[in-house]
Formats: C-alpha cells, sequence, structure tokens
C-alpha cells in the first residue's frame, strides 16, 4: 500500500506559512501583499495558541505595509492593521481604520461595516440574536452612528455580524 503524507498541523501550517511570507519580505521589503499576509497568520497564530506575543508582530507587519505603499492604494494593508487593532484591543484606533475603509471602498463596504459594527456595541448584545436586537439597531440604541438597517444579520456561533449601509 503506498505512503500517504501526513497532514500538518495547523499550527505547522501556520508557522510555515509565516516563514514563507517573512523570506518573500526579507527578499523585497516593499511587498505589501506578504506583509498583510504575516500579519494575518500572526494574528492566526494568536487565535491557534492563545499567545498573544504575536500581536505586536502582526500590528508591526500592517504597519510596514503602510509605510510601503499609502493606505489609498493598499487597503489590505488597512484592513489588516484593523485586524490587529481590534485583536490587540485598540477598539478605538480599529473603529477609526475601519471608518477609512468604508471610505476608500463604499461599494464594497460590508466588511468593514460589520467590523465597525462589532466594535461599537456593548458585548451583551452578542448573545442575543433575533429581530428585537435588530430592531434597536436600526432605532439607534447602539450607539450614535446607528443607521437604519436595510441588509441581513447573519449570526455565526462566536459573534453577530451586521451589514450597514
Amino acid at each position: 500500500m503506498p505512503r500517504t503524507a501526513e497532514v500538518p498541523a495547523p499550527e505547522d501550517a501556520t508557522e510555515s506559512a509565516i516563514r514563507f511570507y517573512a523570506a518573500r519580505v526579507k527578499h523585497d521589503p516593499e511587498d505589501t501583499r506578504s506583509q498583510n499576509a504575516i500579519a494575518e497568520y500572526y494574528l492566526q497564530r494568536v487565535r491557534e495558541t492563545g499567545n498573544e506575543d504575536h500581536l505586536p508582530l502582526a500590528l508591526e507587519a500592517a504597519r510596514a505595509s503602510l509605510t510601503a505603499v499609502m493606505a489609498e492604494r493598499n487597503i489590505g494593508g488597512l484592513s489588516a492593521l484593523a485586524h490587529a487593532e481590534f485583536s490587540n484591543h485598540s477598539f478605538a484606533a480599529a473603529r477609526d481604520h475601519a471608518l477609512q475603509l468604508i471610505a476608500l471602498t463604499p461599494r464594497k463596504s460590508e466588511p468593514y461595516a460589520k467590523k465597525r459594527a462589532s466594535i461599537s456595541r456593548p458585548r451583551s448584545h452578542f448573545s442575543s440574536p433575533g429581530p428585537t436586537r435588530l430592531t434597536r439597531l436600526s432605532r439607534g440604541v447602539a450607539g450614535s452612528w446607528a443607521k437604519p438597517i436595510s441588509r441581513s444579520v447573519t449570526t455565526t456561533p462566536r459573534k453577530i455580524i451586521i451589514a450597514l449601509p
């Protein structure tokens, strides 16, 4: 019977991806796609291990990407920075960058609006999905930024995702 290769554990795959993109960045420091990928893989590593030592590395990679190419031409870098700030509990900065993403890409802003909505709502709102919460949000109870919601609410096991107009 032919031998099959072992599938690497998710942690090994993440570490391998980090090494791969780090080598690319070492060769070309202005490779923003690789910087953005490293930032996201560092955040993945934090989720896998629970070790927050990778958060500063994610922030550093995202900022390096935005240093190489300005945000207006590097939406991925701005998104990576917002993700890293959110994971690092820098909620105000993450919200500001999500708003900047919405301004830069108004037709593609749904993912950023989701991030903005999850940043701006109190944690207690995550536990009770449904029309009642949707009604509260559309009336502006969740904060001064709330506007009538014209799209649907999607429920996942960990969070509620709201798409704003």
